[in-house]
């Protein structure tokens, strides 16, 4: 039986809020929805914390399926100022060019001084996994503007054209917007320090949330410098408040967090290669809980 085609479908309607996604590995954009579908996570509490927001994913799944709190205070010592760019970018968005990812314009953003539309553009024009060459069918490209036809490549032109290479430019520019709004909307407070001088200065009570994506203690290549893993379990250990700590498997997880409950689940890897008939191999991210979880 055929496998069937995947298609993207693009949200024409921009004046409605849609949930913003900024893919990068490690970005929980996938797995930001299964634990909000899954209900894994409180969706009503005092205060909500996240010690290393990356893009931003998981807060904006969050808030985008009505969970609730008094503040959101988001941290990140890598990604910080993209985030900040999101929510305080005043301006059209007209550096947003219509795909799709050539060359040229990961050499103009990659020497271009540092602004809120470079670490914009950054999101989709240098993300992991982008190629810069796209084959477009000739008739569709009449004054040659979007790339010139490879022949010798043997891709098929409209299958390449619409993968993610090929980004829609009203579409980039509904997702910051909608993630401006959600930003501005919500209380967030955004924070730049090492995540234990960040959660040490508030006075955690029972009601307040803190979601943890550390760094992976594992042998997979991560893009930002390690902490203290010892450190940082026994600190979450000794807190009161409700926690949920995602990451791959490892022994000092499953044995500090042994009291805690545990959802182990699979994904597709972003990071490693498809095999010859396109599939990714399966990866499986856990995550650990303090507080219960539904029985369904």
């Amino acid at each position: 039986m055929a496998r069937r085609k995947k298609t993207r479908t693009i949200n024409k309607d921009r004046s409605k809020l849609i949930k913003p996604t900024f893919k990068m590995p490690g970005s929980k954009a996938v797995l930001g929805v299964k634990f909000i579908r899954r209900k894994l996570f409180p969706m009503n509490v005092n205060r909500y914390f996240e010690g290393f927001h990356g893009r931003g994913n998981m807060f904006f799944n969050y808030v985008f399926h009505n969970g609730k709190a008094k503040e959101f205070h988001l941290n990140d010592l890598n990604q910080h100022y993209f985030m900040k760019a999101l929510k305080e970018y005043n301006g059209d968005y007209s550096f947003v060019d219509e795909g799709p990812i050539r060359k040229h314009h990961h050499k103009f953003w990659f020497e271009h001084e540092p602004c809120f539309e470079r670490e914009l553009a950054e999101s989709y024009v240098c993300r992991s996994g982008a190629k810069f060459t796209v084959n477009i069918d000739p008739k569709k490209d009449p004054h040659n503007k979007l790339t010139n036809k490879n022949k010798s490549s043997g891709v098929n032109e409209t299958t390449e054209e619409k993968v993610g290479n090929y980004y829609c430019r009203l579409n980039t520019i509904h997702r910051f917007k909608s993630a401006r709004h959600l930003l501005r909307t919500r209380n967030t407070f955004l924070h730049n320090m090492d995540y234990l001088t960040f959660l040490k200065q508030f006075e955690l009570v029972e009601n307040d949330f803190i979601y943890l994506d550390p760094p992976y203690l594992c042998d997979q290549e991560v893009f930002y410098a390690n902490i203290n893993h010892v450190e940082f379990l026994d600190f979450c250990l000794a807190q009161k408040c409700k926690i949920a700590i995602s990451g791959y498997w490892s022994d000092l997880y499953g044995k500090k967090l042994k009291d805690w409950n545990m959802v182990k689940i699979g994904h597709a890897s972003t990071l490693r290669a498809a095999d010859e008939y396109g599939r990714k191999p399966v990866v499986y991210d856990y995550l650990w809980v303090n507080y219960d979880l539904p029985t369904s």
